[in-house]
Order: structure tokens, then sequence, then C-alpha cells
């Protein structure tokens, strides 16, 4: 793993994390909570470190947190940011901007009405409050695929839903290329996040964040809906931008969209 990776050990939690910038040392500090991933989150650590060097540039301690190492077939998304805010506390984050994606997104909502005092500002993208037929849809084929463990036939699923068909057909080799890859335990983590999600939902709590809010997403999001984001706009009264013609992960298609969230930070 790239050197910028480390694991963080507290309360019986064991969960690796990446950080970028001088940790401590900026005036603010940026939390990255990415989506349901087949693999190590970490593995993305180096792209993610690039992706997000104008948050460095202009000063921000960045982390970028994985799911713990070892959970059962059993683990909430409101588990999960649970999780995450003892880390964040063990290695003395206190009060953050926190930019979640697709169930990292998730988190990120639970995060926020569950302990405000550790979020600052919050930007989150593809992702919703509650279910959605489009959303149960999604989870209960990755669920279905993931216990087939067959990786093919799931990260080909995967990659054709949350890409564009434009994006997906300009970079199919290469998606090609790692169809194969998966092991059965990554699998069955998969699969396990994919539950959570089916479970999740706090849209009536969301009168409970305080902190200022943006929301991202697309019309055509065949993962989640863009009606998630949607509603949530009207029940947070915040702005919301969507991207027409982008995929569920329009944040990886999207030049330069990492400076709109430093706007919106800053």
């Amino acid at each position: 793993m790239p050197d910028l990776v480390r694991t963080a050990v507290c309360d019986g939690i064991e969960m690796d994390y990446a950080v970028f910038g001088k940790a401590g040392t900026g005036f603010r500090t940026l939390v990255i909570l990415p989506g349901m991933s087949l693999h190590p989150v970490m593995l993305s650590a180096q792209i993610v470190a690039h992706t997000f060097a104008p948050f460095v540039k202009a000063g921000y301690s960045v982390y970028l947190f994985d799911r713990k190492k070892q959970f059962g077939d059993s683990y909430s998304v409101n588990e999960m940011a649970e999780d995450t805010y003892r880390v964040m506390q063990s290695l003395g984050i206190g009060r953050a901007d926190v930019y979640g994606t697709s169930q990292g997104g998730m988190m990120a909502l639970s995060l926020a009405v569950h302990h405000p005092e550790a979020v600052r500002r919050l930007a989150v993208a593809s992702t919703l409050s509650r279910q959605n037929p489009t959303s149960l849809l999604t989870m209960r084929t990755w669920i279905e695929l993931s216990a087939r463990e067959s990786p093919v036939e799931l990260n080909r699923d995967v990659f054709r839903r949350v890409y564009s068909p434009e994006f997906y057909a300009r970079y199919e080799k290469a998606f090609e290329r790692f169809e194969p890859e998966g092991t059965s335990e990554e699998m069955r983590r998969f699969g396990v996040m994919a539950a959570a999600s089916m479970e999740f939902d706090i849209y009536d709590e969301l009168s409970g964040i305080r902190c200022p809010v943006s929301l991202y997403g697309v019309e055509d999001d065949t993962v989640l809906s863009g009606q998630g984001v949607k509603e949530m706009a009207e029940a947070l009264h915040c702005p919301i931008r969507m991207f027409p013609g982008r995929g569920h992960a329009f944040y990886d298609e999207v030049p330069h969209f990492v400076d709109s969230l430093l706007e919106f930070f800053v």
C-alpha cells in the first residue's frame, strides 16, 4: 500500500485510512467517506490524493477512511458511521468538513445527525436518506451476484450501473481487465454493505442536521436514482447541483468537480 496509508486501532476497531497534507496543521480538516467498493479503498489512495490536491494546497488536512477491517454478516450504515466517528476521535479530528459519496454519503448523513458537533459543513453526492425502487433493485442484484462468488458478473454489473454509457464505452477495455478481480471475502463484505444500504433510512431525522449542506447528483442515477438527493434538498432547504448525462459516479467523470467542493467548504 502507498506510504500515505495508515491503520487506526481503537476500542476494538481496526480501520485503514489515508491522510494527505500535514495532518493536524491545516486550518481545516476534510474527511472523505467513499461509497461501497469490492476492493480495498486504500488501493485508490494515491489517485484520491492527486484529485484532492487543491484542498491540500488550500491548507486542509485530508483524511480518506475505509470501513473497518473485520465485520460479520450484519453491519449497518449507522454502525459504519459510528465506527468512523470513534476513529476520528482517536486521531484527534474534531470538527471537520465531511464529503461522502453513495453509501459514504449515507454515512456522512448519519454522522451529521448523530454527532453534529463533529461536522462543520457537509457535502454528499449520489446518495439518499431513504430507499426507493431503484436503490432496492440495485442492492438486491448486488447481494445476489456477491453470493454467486462470480467477480466477473459482479464487477461488470457495478461498472455498468455506476458509470454513464459514454464513460463506460470509453474505458471498457480497462474495466474488462478488472472484471476477474475479487476474492470470496471481498464479495462477502460487498454483499453485507449492499444489505446495509437497503436498510438505511434517516429521512425523518434530517431536521437534526444543523450545518450547511450541499447536494450533488444525476437525474438518471441507475444505482440509487436521482430521487434521493432531490427529496433531501427539499427537506433540508439546501442547494443541489445535478449533472446531466453523467453516471452515478459523476465525480469521476466531471473534470474539476473537486474545485466546486472546495468553493463550498471554504
